[in-house]
């Protein structure tokens, strides 16, 4: 499976299902709370803007999953390296190298 599989697969199916029932929350809390990013990753969510944030935010909470989703979803979590963190894998840099033998995307 490569990174364009999986990100299509997250923003298609499992990430637009997810809903909270929780107090009023900025769009930004919501995709931290929606994504489940950790401290260290909340700065992932900086590569879009605060239109973008809260438009990502809305197609998620209300199960919109369609194109415009999938591409917000992608410009976050795109990069090598939090592709594989999101995932719970070890630190991975941004380019491949000879030392990352078995991973592929």
């Amino acid at each position: 499976m490569n990174r364009r599989t999986l990100l299509t697969m997250l923003g298609g199916s499992a990430v637009a299902g997810w809903v909270g029932c929780a107090q009023p929350e900025s769009p930004r809390q919501g995709l931290v709370r929606l994504l489940g990013l950790n401290s260290n990753e909340i700065a992932w969510l900086d590569v879009l803007s605060d239109d973008e944030q809260r438009e990502l935010h809305e197609r998620l909470s209300d199960s919109q999953g369609n194109i415009r989703t999938i591409q917000l979803v992608a410009r976050v979590l795109g990069p090598r390296s939090r592709v594989f963190a999101f995932l719970g894998y070890p630190a991975l840099a941004n380019r491949r190298s000879v030392c990352d033998g078995t991973v592929r995307e």
